[in-house]
């Protein structure tokens, strides 16, 4: 009876000893995974992804670019239409003034006659 406990026992270690093994494997082929085949992926996924936003920071920046030349190229013509008005109104009132100037003449030497 003692020989078959003993058998017993002897028999559950191996089986104990083999689900140990079997865990280590377990456990080495999850890292193997991870190291061979997950973790490679996930860093080629990343770079996608960073060439992804580099392009789009390109796009965007250009974006910007054209639309900041375009406002400026608008700021410029509404500058220059600006000048052009103030020089036809400072003629304008020149002219007037002239006018105003001679009309004054004019009524002076009426009056003095």
């Amino acid at each position: 009876m003692l020989l078959l406990l003993r058998e017993a026992q002897n028999g559950s270690e191996v089986i104990e000893a083999a689900g140990a093994w079997g865990g280590a494997g377990l456990v080495g082929l999850i890292l193997g995974w991870l190291c061979l085949k997950y973790l490679p992926s996930q860093d080629a996924r990343q770079e996608r992804l960073i060439l992804e936003n580099n392009k789009l920071v390109v796009s965007l920046v250009a974006k910007f670019d054209e639309a900041l030349r375009a406002e400026q190229e608008g700021s410029e013509r509404a500058r220059a239409e600006a000048r052009s008005d103030y020089l036809r109104s400072v003629e304008t009132i020149s002219g007037s003034l002239t006018r105003a100037v001679e009309v004054l003449g004019e009524i002076n030497k009426a009056l003095k006659d």
